[in-house]
């Protein structure tokens, strides 16, 4: 706890960004903001530790600063440059840390249609109707939402239900096991075709490969 406080109040992590591309098209959608803290080589443990002794906020906060930093700067100012960052289920639950974030949105109309938001499943939301309200404010003011990790963990379909959005971010294991022996075909299938029904996006994630991306067109 200690660690991740000295963390916070310094600065001490870095962000990474990582591109989602248009299979049709081949050009980037978007770059998902991405956590890396020094001496470790996956912040998964170190996020979920947050989640788990509540201070998860605090982090969420200080990496959607550090993107809204980022968006304004010379490297980042771009209309065709667009961002997306992870909120915790726990963070938009936090009365707290809802009311800070929507303040960091309120004063950042000029990154509207630039900056997204991914609702990850690492920890469950028991709140969800809470969670939607929040969602929808960011969505009422001009930041598309997505559901990241669609059907692993807690992302399950009730959270579909219960969740307004506009994107739905598939796991990676379903999209490997496509191209590895073709057994998550239906449940890709399935889940394409909801989302068709419900207008919204997918993305899918560890999309790596010519023949990934092939089988994922035909879906």
């Amino acid at each position: 706890m200690r660690e991740i406080k000295t963390l916070l109040e310094t600065g001490g992590f870095e962000l990474v960004c990582q591109p989602l591309v248009d299979l049709w098209t081949g050009v980037v959608h978007h770059f998902e903001c991405l956590v890396r803290f020094p001496r470790r080589d996956s912040p998964f443990e170190t996020v979920t530790f947050a989640e788990n002794v509540g201070m998860v906020g605090g982090l969420d906060l200080a990496i959607l600063r550090r993107a809204v930093d980022f968006m304004r700067s010379t490297m980042g100012k771009h209309d065709a440059l667009r961002f997306a960052v992870n909120l915790s289920g726990r963070s938009l639950s936090h009365i707290g840390t809802a009311r800070q974030l929507l303040e960091i949105v309120r004063e950042a109309t000029d990154l509207r249609g630039r900056l997204l938001f991914e609702l990850t499943e690492s920890a469950e939301v028991e709140d969800l109707p809470a969670v939607n309200g929040v969602l929808q404010m960011l969505r009422r003011q001009g930041f598309p939402v997505c559901l990241d990790d669609f059907g692993a963990g807690a992302a399950a379909f009730h959270y579909l239900r219960a969740l307004q959005v506009d994107h739905v971010k598939i796991d990676g294991s379903y999209v490997r096991e496509i191209s590895a022996n073709g057994e998550s075909t239906p449940f890709l299938r399935a889940i394409a075709q909801l989302c068709r029904d419900l207008k919204v996006g997918t993305i899918a994630e560890f999309v790596e490969n010519t023949e990934t991306t092939n089988l994922l067109k035909l879906l």
